[in-house]
């Protein structure tokens, strides 16, 4: 329910959901739902732009993934990171945590989450006005998310890419 309320930007109300949540994961001693909370937690704070309270729990959640070598998880919670620094334009921090979660992503085979990295550095060279570099990840991220058939993500990169190009005809 917390979710969903923060999802749909009710903030108030998911905050006492995803507070309770936590604690009952915490009390069964379930280190991988706890850490989800947190990163839920720290997402509701970011979107809020209470960027020290957001960072903190994604720490948390870091320390918890970390702790019970949840591994999955730990590239999640450096994207969210990453996020969290883009929103602040704080780009050099942003592509730190976005290449530590790229290395996991490529050791683990998650060409889902390489894609998806690699779009997310692709928007930070975007706006640091890096043609260039942009593009390039933009066609790795393509190339990742055609070989999975995500059909959303390759529109999404097409649309940041095509904003790119100076041709009329190149962009369309």
């Amino acid at each position: 329910i917390g979710r969903i309320y923060s999802d749909q930007g009710a903030y108030a109300k998911a905050k006492p959901y995803l507070i309770a949540e936590l604690k009952i994961h915490q009390k069964n001693q379930d280190q991988f739902n706890t850490a989800s909370c947190l990163i839920a937690l720290g997402t509701l704070y970011l979107r809020q732009g209470q960027y020290s309270k957001a960072l903190d729990e994604y720490l948390s959640a870091l320390k918890t993934a970390e702790q019970s070598d949840l591994k999955t998880l730990i590239p999640v919670i450096y994207n969210n990171i990453s996020a969290l620094y883009f929103e602040q334009n704080h780009f050099d921090k942003s592509l730190e945590y976005d290449q530590k979660a790229l290395a996991l992503y490529q050791e683990f085979g998650d060409t889902l989450g390489i894609a998806t990295t690699y779009s997310g550095m692709a928007n930070q060279f975007q706006l640091k006005a890096d043609t260039l570099q942009a593009i390039r990840y933009y066609q790795q991220a393509l190339r990742g998310f055609q070989s999975i058939n995500a059909q959303i993500k390759m529109a999404e990169v097409y649309q940041n890419q095509a904003l790119l190009m100076k041709q009329l005809k190149t962009r369309l």
